[in-house]
C-alpha cells in the first residue's frame, strides 16, 4: 500500500510539476508575446513617427523650394515680360513710323500728281488763252493794219491820181495802168506788213 500511495505521490507530483512547467512556458510565451506586441506597436509607433516627422520636413523643404522657384521664376517672367513688352512697344514704334512714312508718301504723291494735273490743266488754258490772244490780236492787228493800208493807199492814189491827171503827156490810159500797177504793188507791200505784224504778234504771245 505504502508503494503504491508512494508511486501514485510521484506520480501526481510529476505532473503537477509538469503542468506547472506547461503553465509556465505557456505565461512565457504570452509574456513574450504580449512584450513583442508592446514592442512591435512601439516600434511601429516610432516609425510612424519618424515617417510622419520625415513627411513633414518634406513637405517644409518642398515648399521652401517651391517657394525658393516660384521667386525664381516671378523674376525670370518679369524680366521676360519686360524685355517682350520693350520688343512689342518697339515694333510698335518701328510699324507706326513705317505706316506714317507711307502716309506721308501716299499724301505727297497724291499731292504731285493732283498739282501735276493742275499744271497740265493750267498750261492747256494757259495755251488756249496764248492761242485766243493771238487771234483776238491778230484779228485787231489785222483791221488796223487794213484799215491804215486802205487809208494811206487811198490817200497816196488820190495824191498820184491828181498829179498825173495834171500831166498832158500821159494820156488816161496810161494813168489807169500805172496806177492798177502801183495798186498791185502797194497791195504786195501791205501784205508783207500784214504776215511780218502777224508773225510778231505770234511770237510775243509765244513768249509770254
Amino acid at each position: 500500500m505504502e508503494i503504491e500511495l508512494t508511486r501514485r505521490q510521484a506520480f501526481l507530483n510529476e505532473r503537477l510539476e509538469l503542468e506547472a512547467n506547461q503553465d509556465l512556458e505557456r505565461m512565457e510565451r504570452r509574456v513574450e508575446m504580449d512584450l513583442r506586441e508592446v514592442m512591435e506597436s512601439q516600434v511601429h509607433r516610432k516609425a510612424e513617427s519618424y515617417r510622419l516627422d520625415q513627411e513633414i520636413q518634406m513637405r517644409e523643404r518642398l515648399a521652401e523650394a517651391r517657394k525658393l522657384r516660384e521667386s525664381e521664376l516671378d523674376k525670370q517672367l518679369k524680366s521676360e515680360r519686360k524685355s517682350l513688352e520693350k520688343e512689342m512697344l518697339t515694333d510698335v514704334d518701328v510699324r507706326t513710323k513705317s505706316l506714317e512714312e507711307e502716309a506721308e508718301q501716299n499724301a505727297l504723291s497724291d499731292l504731285d500728281r493732283r498739282f501735276r494735273s493742275e499744271r497740265k490743266t493750267m498750261e492747256a488754258a494757259l495755251s488756249l488763252r496764248r492761242q485766243e490772244l493771238a487771234l483776238e490780236s491778230e484779228v485787231e492787228m489785222e483791221q488796223r493794219v487794213a484799215t491804215y493800208a486802205k487809208e494811206r493807199e487811198t490817200e497816196l492814189l488820190t495824191t498820184l491820181e491828181e498829179q498825173f491827171s495834171k500831166r498832158t503827156d500821159i494820156s488816161k490810159k496810161e494813168v489807169n495802168e500805172i496806177m492798177k500797177s502801183l495798186e498791185s504793188h502797194l497791195k504786195v507791200k501791205w501784205e508783207k506788213i500784214i504776215l511780218d505784224a502777224k508773225q510778231s504778234t505770234l511770237e510775243k504771245v509765244s513768249e509770254n
